[in-house]
């Protein structure tokens, strides 16, 4: 009946607007996702050059939480969207570390907020970021290898 097709038609329509509304709410979050990470580029460059003036910063960047945003940075946004001083900068940040900074970092759950940089489609990049892991996971293997030494050779001394 003509109701039945006329109520179908309207359904459709009713659907194809929240398609079309959905479709633009995406494209929106799609352009400011653009907009925030060419906004931010910057505060990544200047972090990247005060490492490279003072690689002693970092350790007061992991006590203010700035590391820590680092790495939820490269977990909020697309792989796609990282550019490459995104990716410079992570890497100037683990190769200026002490060992103590890596530890911070691998606590701080850096090796998890980085591995899915690894599918990144360059291979001079995945190698730099595989160097960034291996470091951060070496590191907290010596650290956990020299905290075992150490109770050890403690043990030997109170029982000597």
């Amino acid at each position: 009946s003509n109701n039945d097709i006329t109520s179908q038609l309207q359904l459709e329509n009713e659907q194809k607007h929240e398609i079309e509304q959905e479709t633009e709410k995406e494209e929106k979050a799609f352009n400011e996702t653009d907009d925030s990470l060419s906004k931010i580029g910057w505060i990544f460059e200047a972090i990247k050059d005060l490492i490279n003036i003072r690689s002693e910063y970092i350790s007061d960047m992991i006590k203010s939480g700035l590391i820590k945003e680092i790495f939820s940075f490269f977990d909020a946004f697309p792989l796609n969207k990282l550019s490459h001083i995104h990716f410079q900068t992570l890497i100037v940040i683990i190769k200026s570390c002490t060992k103590e900074d890596l530890h911070e970092i691998f606590e701080l759950g850096g090796v998890q907020g980085i591995i899915k940089l690894l599918q990144y489609d360059d291979a001079q990049t995945q190698s730099e970021i595989t160097t960034a892991i291996c470091a951060i996971i070496r590191s907290e293997i010596q650290s956990q290898l020299d905290v075992q030494y150490t109770k050890k050779s403690d043990c030997r001394i109170t029982a000597c």
